[in-house]
This record gives structure tokens, C-alpha cells and sequence, in this order.
């Protein structure tokens, strides 16, 4: 197991915020350089490159295809999206939920986590040492952004 950073993203939404929760959600589109993600390890820096194959397809996109927002309970609030998910030239549709949370100032904090396998997406998990060390096909993305007005 070993974990990777996506710290460097752009973004877009188009939300109907009040001041504790979204009322619509739509218009999602984030975008992430695969060449910016960093695992903390050259080498593990270098086989993820490699199987995103980040120079062919450099980056990784999310856009929003339908949304839910629930009520709030406890100052957060639900949201069930679907979107179109592309990585390493594959497209999918994914199913995120994810959870808001109001933080003032027209400011609100998204989180949630995503399990994806490499291989519904046609990549190969990564191999090192000639194959002696491999990677697990299953992947969590966690995300926490904060979108602001």
C-alpha cells in the first residue's frame, strides 16, 4: 500500500449555496495534471506516471453528470453525484458521495472517498523489482476541497 498527493487541481461549480448547505449542485468539472501527483518516492513517482500514461494523457478529469443534495444534519449535508470520471485515455461513470459542510463566508468544505479500481479504467497496476513487488488493483481517492464563491 502506498498513498500519493494531488495537492496542484482547478476546478469549477456551479452551486446555489444559502448560508448552511447547497439547495442545487451542478455544473462540476475538476481537473488534475497526472504528472503532479507525487507519492513521495521517485521511483513510485515514476510507475504511476507510467500507468496513467500521463504523457499521452496528462490529465485526469471529473465532470458532473447529476447531483443530490440532502438537508443538513449536524451543520453537514449529503451529496450523491455522478459523473464522468477520465483517466489514462478510459472514461467511466462514477458515483461520488460526498459530504458538505458549511464554513461562512459563502465558503463550504467537500469531503469524501471514491474506491476505483485501476483496472476498470484499462490500467495495469504498477510492478517493480521485475515483478517481484506489485501493486494492489484497488484505489481509494479521498478528497477534501474547499470551493469558496
Amino acid at each position: 500500500d502506498w498513498d500519493c498527493a494531488a495537492e496542484q487541481l482547478t476546478g469549477t461549480v456551479d452551486a446555489e449555496p444559502t448560508a448552511e448547505r447547497f439547495t442545487a449542485l451542478g455544473g462540476v468539472s475538476v481537473s488534475v495534471p497526472a504528472a503532479r501527483i507525487d507519492c513521495d518516492n521517485g521511483i513510485m513517482n515514476g510507475k504511476l506516471r507510467d500507468a496513467l500514461q500521463a504523457d499521452a494523457h496528462p490529465t485526469i478529469r471529473y465532470t458532473l453528470t447529476s447531483a443530490r443534495v440532502g438537508t443538513v444534519n449536524n451543520g453537514r449535508f449529503g451529496i450523491e453525484a455522478t459523473g464522468q470520471l477520465s483517466i489514462a485515455g478510459a472514461t467511466r461513470t462514477v458515483r461520488v458521495p460526498a459530504s458538505g459542510q458549511a464554513l461562512g463566508n459563502g465558503r463550504f468544505r467537500i469531503t469524501g472517498r471514491v474506491p476505483l479500481t485501476m483496472t476498470q479504467f484499462g490500467i495495469d497496476p504498477p510492478t517493480a523489482m521485475m515483478g517481484t513487488m506489485r501493486t494492489g488493483d484497488a484505489v481509494t481517492v479521498h478528497f477534501d476541497v474547499t470551493v469558496s464563491r
